[in-house]
């Protein structure tokens, strides 16, 4: 049976935008909706620091250096087929403290992290 709704179209459309914000990942966690860059609201978040040291890992293994993962000061992220998170942290090299920008992408349902950019902020 098919029934003729008449919705008007600016009421739907505001419905799609409430299903779509209220989307969680498999474990639960809620994903904004895709697309444009928005701001971490907790960068002491134990999962945004853990970020923050596996760029610093892996740019140690890449660069073959003994960077020291200090925190993550603040960051971004845009949710794309995964997340990538855009984070400025500090480490420290030999004693002195830098800062630098990382990209990390992270796949949504498998939780796999790649480093994309690590340069000197």
């Amino acid at each position: 049976m098919v029934r003729n709704l008449n919705l008007d179209p600016i009421r739907a459309q505001g419905r799609l935008k409430q299903v779509q914000a209220i989307k969680t990942s498999a474990i639960g966690e809620p994903i904004p909706p895709p697309g444009g860059w928005q701001p971490l609201e907790d960068v002491k978040d134990p999962h945004v620091q853990e970020l923050g040291k596996f760029a610093v890992s892996e740019h140690n293994k890449e660069a073959k250096v003994d960077l020291q993962f200090g925190e993550v000061k603040k960051g971004e992220f845009e949710v794309v087929s995964g997340t990538l998170y855009r984070l400025l942290i500090t480490a420290t090299n030999h004693g002195n403290a830098s800062d630098y920008n990382v990209d990390v992408y992270e796949e949504n349902r498998t939780k796999i992290k790649m480093l994309t950019s690590f340069t000197k902020a």
